[in-house]
């Protein structure tokens, strides 16, 4: 049997978390957790409906102090395949948690003009217009006490790799990285 091989991807909204987690598992088989779904799929279960991202970041807070700061990484953690990935790691408890456990951390770093023209502006989740998009960014981080901001993990990933140029540039620098890992050596 193969190592095993965790991943957590996190960057801005619309920087290709979603896209890169689909490229994983189609050509690296690896298994896609959606933090988002599964946050969605929590508050579902106790009768909830999120809206927006600021309903999924109290519900997720408040999840941390139901079941423990790192509740969304413990989920992939406890499967058994043998590569699995976390599309959308919210913070820096989810993330150190996903790094003691041998997991590796990649930040997908993207200007936010440009991750703008990539969100879906019908998903509530999302602004309409490139000036809310960045104060709702900016609201995030000024409101986060605890440094636990998505900035965070960025600025502490594993790895990082520029999601603003071509996607088939940015799946050929996460292949080297699945590659580099998967053979045990270190980057």
């Amino acid at each position: 049997m193969s190592e095993r091989l965790v991943l957590g991807l996190s960057g801005n909204p619309g920087s290709g978390k979603s896209t890169i987690g689909t490229y994983l598992a189609y050509r690296h088989g690896f298994r896609v957790f959606e933090g988002s779904s599964i946050i969605r799929a929590e508050a579902q279960s106790q009768g909830l409906e999120l809206r927006d991202r600021i309903d999924y970041d109290i519900f997720y807070r408040a999840t941390q102090q139901r079941l423990g700061k790192a509740w969304l990484s413990d989920i992939l953690l406890s499967s058994t395949a043998d590569r699995l990935v976390q599309v959308g790691l919210p913070d820096k408890d989810d993330a150190q948690n996903l790094k003691r456990n041998g997991g590796i951390v990649i930040a997908l770093v993207c200007p936010l003009e440009i991750c703008f023209g990539r969100v879906d502006k019908t998903d509530a989740k999302n602004k309409p217009t490139l000036e809310e998009f960045i104060e709702m960014e900016n609201d995030q981080r000024s409101n986060d006490d605890f440094g636990s901001h998505t900035d965070w993990v960025i600025e502490n990933a594993t790895h990082s790799i520029d999601a603003s140029q071509s996607l088939p540039l940015v799946q050929l620098a996460l292949s080297k990285i699945v590659a580099y890992h998967a053979a045990g050596q270190q980057m």
